[in-house]
This record gives structure tokens, sequence and C-alpha cells, in this order.
């Protein structure tokens, strides 16, 4: 059986705006929540406990146990530390800066990384990577 495109279309752009509501909210949450002097450590906890829940309820439907199975365990040891870094850091941020100020400084970072891969790096960056923005 095959889905029509214009299904399969609706259900992402659905996705799409079911996800950018989530991530919203989320960030307006942990900006009222470190205004009232919750610890980062704590949102960050609660938002890990409401994730580790949330996956472990999808994994039946998307292949189970083997999905944690890794041939590179450094390499995902790394993504952690970093995928643990970047909210920390953001919610950080929220403390002594406005959450729409906060949320552009997120959004030129694919900017940023781009210009510093010429100096760092020795990258080529060509016309077409800067206007894939």
């Amino acid at each position: 059986m095959t889905i029509p495109a214009n299904s399969s279309n609706m259900a992402g752009i659905l996705y799409m705006l079911v996800a950018i509501f989530m991530l919203s909210t989320m960030d307006a949450v942990a900006k009222w929540l470190v205004e009232a002097d919750y610890s980062v450590f704590q949102i960050l906890f609660v938002r890990g406990c409401i994730n580790i829940v949330l996956m472990l309820a999808a994994m039946p439907f998307f292949g189970g146990v083997r999905l944690l199975r890794t041939r590179r365990p450094w390499a995902h040891a790394i993504r952690s530390i970093f995928g643990m870094a970047a909210p920390f850091l953001f919610f950080t941020a929220l403390i002594s800066m406005p959450l729409a100020e906060t949320t552009v400084v997120f959004f030129i970072s694919p900017f940023v990384m781009t210009a510093l891969s010429v100096p760092l790096f020795k990258e080529k960056v060509g016309i077409h990577r800067w206007g894939q923005f």
C-alpha cells in the first residue's frame, strides 16, 4: 500500500508544526523557570526524565532495544557530551538574556560555524554553502 504524496506531505507539515510548537514551549517554560530561580540542573533533569519516558514509550514502535546498539561508542559519548552541553548553555544564557535574543544567537550558530570553518579547518566555503541558509 502506498501513501499518496499529498498525505505524506501533510503529515510532515503537521510533525514540523508540532515539533516547533513543543520546542518553543520548552524554551518559554525554561525561561520562566530560570526567572523563578530554579536551577538549570533541575530543569535539565526534569527535561531528561520526560525525554526518557517518551523515548521508552516510542521504542517498541521503531525497533525496540536494538536501536541503542552502536558500533562507535566513543563517537556517541562525545555526541552525548555536546548534547548535554547545548541545552545547559542555552538555559544558562536564559538567566541573563531575553528569550528572543538567546534564540537569535542560537539560530546564527550555523553562520558562525561556517565562517569559522575557513580559518580553523582550512575549508573552502563556496557561495553554494552560504546560499543554503
